[in-house]
């Protein structure tokens, strides 16, 4: 914890100083396992940044990586990046594996050949682009030592093998020094054309690496035996501190050696052995070969094959490589081993010491063809190109962040997308007279923690575990809502039928249930009752309460030859089952090997295309919902069901039922206000067929005369999604819709319900939407005006000198309803704070004074009274401007 600590601590002064000196419009390009935290540091601050990470070590295998305990930390930093870059695809693999099994992540490939992972929204790259060194430096480098006299060529020779290692465990020195005995036992008579010079770089990277002293004095004991035995000629040994291994002092050894040996057991990048193919070039293809000539031959300009045009020379270099290291992936001429394996290692030794001219120069060729075509500037150009070609809005808000700590993550969302506006909602829901809501069931309406429970997911589907059943208190909006005869709610669940036909839901009187994706539902019970104006009888479906299919006498002969395949792959792959969902067939790999489980998938869906291709079913493949999104599903279900589909269904007939109805209101009237909300993937159908439909009517598809709808779409939980706003929790939903009921007792009138009434007719009570007739008078001294709809004027009331009034007076409803309705709100709005008005004269919002006595006939025709020639515009601004939930008494007025 403590090295964590630190480590953290020095990417977050980076950090700091990054966000110093940043401009807007810069790349940042971290580099190297010691900053892997760093791009989610700096994401928090420079949200629209393109931030680049570049790992030069290799990446462990998910084997290894994951069991750190800070694994999840690491791959968020890491992936906060816009860009991730590795020499090898072999060290992208190991990275994308990990994200696969521990993050849930999969990966797709664009035509340009990159790699890229969709998290969070956002689309992250992998590209694998392996440095190479850079020739002019080089030759510079060259002509001065060359000039100066320090490349001398062997004296006695001997054939040189030249190996410069960190002094590390994994550095393989004492392989090479076992493997280079053996290979002298073998081959005695060689002790007196060879020699091993062998350069150990100390105080470097791997200073303070446990037991170091024991790995020096380990090789020093070897060196000592071999020399005891060969002579003191057949090794070299040197040390050197890191300050002291610059270019300028390897160059010679380079240009001198025959061979040049690595034998790390684990290693990244490696550039020495590039650096030796080029010096290699320089000194020995063509020892008169201008410098400036040499360093031209690397440009990528020539376009064609090198044309190296002179005669090789003899001795030519040659490498022999660990395969784990990058730059055996590369150099595709060198001799690879593997050092683990100790007689691979001798056998190359013997191999290289006894290969012809011709093999030799054939070798370096192909490195050389490498070396002179990826230079460190051509890498750097093309990983910052691919930086600089990400697409990232430099609109802010289209930026969300989620998790605290080092769990920090951004998500990319759409243009537009925030948190839902409920006061919009509101105002848009008291103004609408047909309203259509859209509700998922688990997820949205109650808990559902079986998406991160696997045994639990299990226990549902084999029928051990019942669903989740909703609380009283979601009962209770749920009556509420379906309560008010201007209201259809639908709750649109992926769940079988069979849940909910005996379960509390189903027993809310008028609310309609659509399950299994809509292909089985049950339609409100208001909308079945009536003499031919409801939806039920114009489709001529069997009633109220009664379940109807959206595919009427559906072919599902296909469950039986599907359910045997989905078995057969059961079977062959543990942690799979399959799932019955009514219509739909699912098989479910959420808890196999995550690899394994994808392969065995693509399998089993080709295997389904071919099989049903006769039937009018889909094939479809899903992702897991819980929060590790492990595995997934394929999915066989008929053609034509989804959310989507059935929202556009009742839309359109309930636009059918209002255009055919001849019967007044509210429930035959076109939908003006339709509200979607859901929490998971198969509810992205449904927000884009309702924004799709109010598409359409702007398009001039609708009834003449009639606006467009107010459409609202809501998903539980930020995340990335076609919906147009968010709440973050249930919690968040069970208050949005208390509010939409809450609304319905407003303390305003509206325009159309004053309006509506007939000049010089009595108005009764009920055409108020529950008004009071009687009032107690405040003791405040200010006065009251009551509606006496028994004989349809008005009169004042004295203020009372003691005791204020504690009856309050209920609010009205938007529109007018039923006595029955009527009496439903004149009992809630009991509860309601009194509604007095102010000790001042009356005023109705923004504070506009008002008369202290009017007629209720004057407000149907304004011009009978000059005293009232703007109070419909009053009232509206009252309807209109005034916030919800205002608790204060000025502008009050009843």
């Amino acid at each position: 914890r403590s090295a964590w600590n630190h480590y953290t601590s020095v990417n977050n002064r980076y950090r700091r100083k990054v966000v110093e000196v940043f401009n807007e419009g810069d790349m940042v390009w971290i580099h190297d396992l010691q900053l892997m935290m760093l791009p989610s540091y700096l994401i928090r601050q420079l949200k629209v940044a393109r931030v680049g990470f570049f790992l030069h070590a290799p990446f462990p295998s998910s084997e290894i990586f994951r069991s750190l305990w800070c694994r999840t930390d690491l791959l968020h930093g890491m992936l906060n990046a816009d860009l991730i870059g590795f020499h090898l695809y072999e060290y992208a693999r190991h990275f994308l594996t990990c994200c696969r099994r521990l993050l849930g992540l999969t990966h797709t490939m664009d035509s340009r050949g990159t790699i890229n992972l969709d998290y969070n929204g956002r689309t992250v790259s992998v590209v694998c682009v392996h440095a190479g060194i850079e020739p002019p430096v080089l030759v510079r480098t060259l002509r001065r030592i060359e000039t100066e006299g320090q490349i001398v060529k062997n004296s006695d020779g001997r054939m040189k093998i030249l190996s410069i290692d960190e002094l590390s465990r994994l550095s393989g020195l004492r392989v090479k020094l076992l493997a280079f005995e053996e290979f002298l036992r073998r081959n005695p008579h060689l002790s007196q054309r060879v020699v091993l010079h062998q350069r150990v770089i100390v105080g470097g990277t791997h200073a303070h690496e446990l037991r170091i002293e024991d790995t020096r004095a380990t090789a020093m004991s070897m060196l000592a035996r071999i020399q005891r035995m060969f002579g003191e000629k057949v090794v070299v040994y040197e040390e050197v501190t890191q300050e002291d291994a610059t270019l300028e002092s390897r160059m010679p050894l380079l240009a001198a050696a025959d061979m040049y040996l690595v034998t790390s057991l684990r290693g990244g990048l490696n550039r020495v052995a590039l650096e030796y193919t080029f010096v290699q070039h320089a000194t020995r293809w063509n020892e008169q070969t201008d410098a400036t000539e040499l360093a031209s031959t690397t440009s990528e300009s020539r376009g064609g094959p090198l044309d190296l045009g002179v005669k090789p020379g003899e001795g030519m270099g040659l490498v022999i490589s660990s395969e784990f290291v990058s730059c055996t992936r590369i150099l595709q001429g060198a001799i690879r081993v593997n050092p683990w394996r100790f007689d691979e290692l001798v056998d190359a030794l013997e191999k290289a010491v006894g290969m012809s001219e011709s093999e030799r120069v054939t070798r370096h060729l192909k490195d050389w063809y490498f070396v002179s075509r990826n230079t460190s500037v051509q890498w750097a150009h093309r990983v910052l190109l691919d930086l600089k070609g990400i697409h990232k809005s430099t609109a802010r808000s289209q930026y969300s962040v989620m998790g605290l700590g080092h769990n920090f993550r951004v998500l990319g969302m759409q243009a537009g997308f925030t948190s839902l506006d409920i006061t919009e909602v509101v105002r848009a829901y008291r103004k609408a007279e047909s309203r259509v809501i859209f509700l998922d069931y688990g997820g949205t309406l109650v808990e559902d923690q079986s998406n991160d429970d696997a045994v639990r997911h299990f226990a549902m589907v084999a029928g051990l575990e019942a669903q989740p059943a909703p609380e009283r208190l979601v009962l209770n909006m749920l009556e509420k809502l379906c309560g008010d005869r201007r209201n259809t709610i639908f709750i649109v669940s992926g769940r079988e039928h069979k849940g909910f036909m005996n379960s509390a839901v189903a027993k809310v009187e008028n609310l309609g249930i659509a399950a299994e994706h809509g292909y089985i539902y049950r339609y409100p019970s208001r909308l079945s009752s009536g003499s031919g104006n409801n939806l039920a009888n114009i489709e001529n479906l069997a009633g109220a309460g009664d379940w109807n299919y959206l595919l009427p006498n559906f072919d599902m002969s296909w469950t039986t030859l599907v359910k045997r395949i989905m078995d057969v792959y059961v079977q062959r792959t543990n942690g799979t089952y399959v799932e019955v969902k009514g219509c739909a067939l699912l098989w479910q790999y959420r808890d196999a090997d995550p690899e394994f489980g994808e392969v065995q998938s693509k399998e089993l869906e080709d295997h389904l295309i071919s099989a049903v291709k006769n039937f009018p079913v889909v094939v479809l493949r899903g992702e897991s919902t819980g929060r590790e999104k492990k595995g997934g599903y394929i999915e066989v279900r008929p053609t034509g069901v989804s959310k989507g589909i059935f929202v556009t269904h009742i839309l359109n007939h309930l636009r059918d039922v209002a255009a055919r109805s001849s019967a007044p209101g509210p429930s035959m009237k076109e939908p003006d206000f339709v509200l979607c909300i859901g929490d998971d993937s198969s509810d992205e159908f449904m927000y884009k067929a309702a924004t799709d439909y109010a598409r359409m009517l702007r398009a001039g598809q609708g009834a003449a005369g009639v606006q467009p709808p107010s459409i609202f779409t809501c998903t539980v939980g930020k995340k990335p999604t076609a919906a147009a706003g968010y709440v973050n929790s249930v919690g968040d939903v069970h208050a949005l819709l208390n509010s939409l009921i809450r609304s319905n007792n407003s303390r305003y009138f509206s325009t159309p319900n004053l309006s509506a009434m007939p000049s010089g007719r009595r108005a009764p009570l009920s055409s108020l939407g529950g008004v009071s007739e009687t009032v107690e008078p405040p003791a405040d001294g200010s006065p009251t005006i009551i509606v006496n709809g028994a004989e349809g004027r008005e009169s004042h009331v004295p203020p009372r000198p003691s005791e204020p009034s504690r009856q309050p007076v209920p609010t009205r409803s938007p529109n007018p309803a039923s006595d029955a309705d009527s009496d439903d709100r004149l009992k809630e709005s009991q509860e309601a704070p009194p509604i007095l008005a102010s000790s001042r004269t009356p005023t109705i919002a923004r504070g506009n004074p008002i008369p202290r006595s009017f007629s209720m006939s004057s407000i149907g025709n304004q011009a009978s009274t000059p005293g009232f020639v703007s109070m419909k515009t009053h009232f509206q601004s009252i309807h209109e401007e005034e916030p919800d939930g205002d608790d204060s008494d000025e502008g009050n007025f009843f």
